[in-house]
């Protein structure tokens, strides 16, 4: 099995006195490997391919769990710290983790580094477990190899220019693929990774932030002091269909806007637009192409070896090797365009509604900045779109009425208009269904 040299230990040998980890914790690229041969000597009583999960809060150390059980050829599962206990010991015996990190180790002072033997990593080898994001189905374990999550990061710094001296802030959750993606491309970089306090707005005003991923709600709080998003050579936003209102007023302010379109299997992103613009450029880890329905199919050196299930990976490829993303799209050259989930669409009165589309319309509108469209259960005609929204003070159903009218046929105009409500980064489709159909 081919093997690849340790990124971290090449920039602490060539890099050692620049900073790899700022904001509330601080680590030069010396003291970062240092700290991580300090966990890796811990975690040598582990076999290679044995799991080890965390769910522990404390990024710094997650980070450096992640490199050192990279390093011993074991596979890290993150969970949600937030999630009750009885919930994390059922992720952990669901993958047969050997053992759980819940709290931070700290860094010894008295603990000296070697740098006899330069650590290598199995190429191919299962490095990570991570669950999807679950939003449209029952969240599965994704299993990925090192050179899935490199590929992914070589292709995104590329695309967005991150390269020695930037700093991305780290405002997406280590349990969750966006957040690992960053870990990989500030290493490959040879950039700063900047830990975040509770204030995003803090945090652009007093550190060294060029590169910021966010998704809707947090892009529509910053977009209140635009000043602070000014300086930045990227802002990316992803994790669900971007908002136009916030694209355009982006726009209009001459932000470095990039919206992208990523998935868990394929180690983040996919696709990512031009700056300012809708259009996706398709990035070189990643093979394209649309069936049939309509359906995005992909592939290429980024995509995961496959699902987890009963502690064995399962390929998830059809007889062509093509995953089946279940998202519709359409492919125009270089350029996607991603409208909606297959999963989404539901039957009134036996036309097809693609929720995305009225969502898109809903977002057009200048008193609404985000909405999601649901299938609300109806005794003649099967379903009927509700829609959830976030309004303006001056949102006014009747001009929105109008509006609708002016662009979709009577039957995909929503018939309930409810509050989007909701306290994770993004809404989550599956519980707004269910209540509408209570």
């Amino acid at each position: 099995m081919k093997m690849l040299k340790c990124q971290l230990y090449n920039n602490a040998l060539n890099y050692p006195n620049q900073s790899f980890i700022a904001g509330a914790q601080t680590f030069t690229y010396l003291e970062f490997e240092t700290y991580t041969q300090q966990i890796q000597a811990q975690l040598s009583v582990y076999s290679p391919g044995q799991v080890i999960a965390s769910s522990c809060k404390n990024p710094s150390f997650f980070i450096a769990l992640l490199i050192a059980a990279m390093r011993q050829k074991l596979i890290v599962f993150p969970i949600n710290f937030r999630l009750p206990p009885e919930e994390i010991d059922k992720r952990v015996l669901e993958v047969n983790a050997v053992g759980i990190f819940e709290k931070a180790i700290a860094l010894d002072a008295m603990f000296k580094p070697s740098f006899e033997v330069a650590p290598t990593y199995s190429q191919r080898a299962p490095a990570t477990y991570l669950m999807t994001s679950g939003s449209s189905q029952s969240p599965k374990i994704c299993v990925h190899s090192i050179e899935n999550h490199y590929c992914n990061a070589r292709a995104s710094n590329e695309v967005l220019n991150f390269s020695q001296g930037d700093g991305w802030l780290l405002s997406l959750p280590l349990f969750h693929v966006s957040g690992i993606s960053l870990i990989f491309r500030s290493l490959l970089a040879k950039a700063t990774l900047i830990l975040p306090s509770n204030d995003t707005s803090h945090d652009l005003l007093t550190q060294k932030i060029t590169h910021l991923s966010c998704v809707n709600a947090q892009l529509q709080k910053l977009l209140d002091n635009p000043k602070l998003l000014k300086p930045l050579k990227v802002i990316l936003l992803g994790g669900s269909a971007p908002s136009l209102e916030l694209v355009n007023k982006s726009k209009d302010l001459g932000l470095a806007l990039h919206v992208t379109y990523g998935l868990t299997e394929m180690a983040s992103q996919v696709a990512t637009s031009e700056q300012r613009g809708l259009e996706l450029q398709i990035l070189n880890c990643a093979n394209v192409q649309i069936d049939f329905n309509s359906q995005i199919l992909v592939r290429g050196p980024a995509l995961f070896l496959g699902y987890l299930f009963d502690g064995k990976v399962l390929s998830s490829t059809n007889k062509d090797g093509w995953f089946e993303t279940g998202d519709i799209g359409e492919l125009n050259t270089k350029y996607l365009s991603v409208i909606g989930r297959r999963d989404n669409l539901f039957i009134s009165g036996g036309e097809n509604i693609q929720p995305e589309e009225i969502e898109a319309l809903l977002q057009e509108y200048p008193d609404i900045t985000e909405a999601i469209v649901v299938a609300k259960p109806h005794p003649k005609f099967g379903h009927i779109p509700a829609a959830f929204i976030k309004a303006k003070e001056n949102f006014n159903a009747g001009s929105l009425k109008k509006f609708l009218e002016s662009k979709l046929p009577k039957y995909k105009i929503p018939k309930l208009y409810l509050p989007l409500n909701y306290k994770t980064l993004k809404p989550c489709r599956k519980l707004l269904k269910k209540l509408v159909e209570s």
